[in-house]
C-alpha cells in the first residue's frame, strides 16, 4: 500500500513539474520574442566580427562610433541607448579587443563576475581548513 501511494504521490509530482515548466518556458519564450537584446546582440556579433582577431579598439568613444556605424536604423529608433554599447559586457569586450582576447578574458574572470563558483570554492575550502583545525577531528 505505502509504495502505491508513492508511486502516485511522484506521478503526481513529476505531472506538476512538467506542468510548471511547461508554462515557464511559454512565459519566457513570449518574454523574448518582444526582448531588443536579442537584436542588439545580433548587430553588435556583426559589429565584433568585422575585425576578429584584434577588434576595433578600447574605449566608450570607440564603441559608441561602432554603434553609430554598424546598428541599424530600426533599432535606433526602438532604442537609442544601444549605439553606445550592445547591452552585453562580453560582447563589448569582443567588440573592443577582439573575439580571442574576450576568449581568453572572459573564461578566467566569469567566476568574478557570476559569483557563484569562486564562493563555492572558498567556503568549501573554509570548510575544509575549519574541520582540519578542530581538535576533535584528529584520530
Amino acid at each position: 500500500m505505502a509504495r502505491r501511494v508513492a508511486a502516485g504521490v511522484l506521478c503526481v509530482a513529476a505531472v506538476a513539474a512538467w506542468g510548471a515548466f511547461d508554462y515557464a518556458s511559454r512565459e519566457r519564450h513570449l518574454e523574448l520574442s518582444g526582448d531588443l537584446r536579442l537584436q542588439a546582440w545580433r548587430e553588435w556579433t556583426g559589429i565584433a566580427l568585422e575585425k576578429p582577431l584584434l577588434g576595433h579598439g578600447f574605449g566608450r568613444s570607440l564603441l559608441r562610433r561602432e554603434g553609430q556605424r554598424g546598428v541599424s536604423q530600426e533599432l535606433r529608433q526602438r532604442a537609442p541607448h544601444y549605439l553606445s554599447h550592445g547591452h552585453n559586457l562580453f560582447l563589448d569586450v569582443a567588440v573592443q579587443l577582439g573575439v580571442p582576447q574576450r576568449i581568453i578574458v572572459v573564461r578566467f574572470t566569469t567566476d568574478d563576475f557570476m559569483d557563484q563558483a569562486g564562493v563555492l570554492a572558498f567556503w568549501g575550502y573554509a570548510g575544509v581548513l575549519l574541520g582540519r583545525l578542530d581538535p576533535r577531528s584528529r584520530s
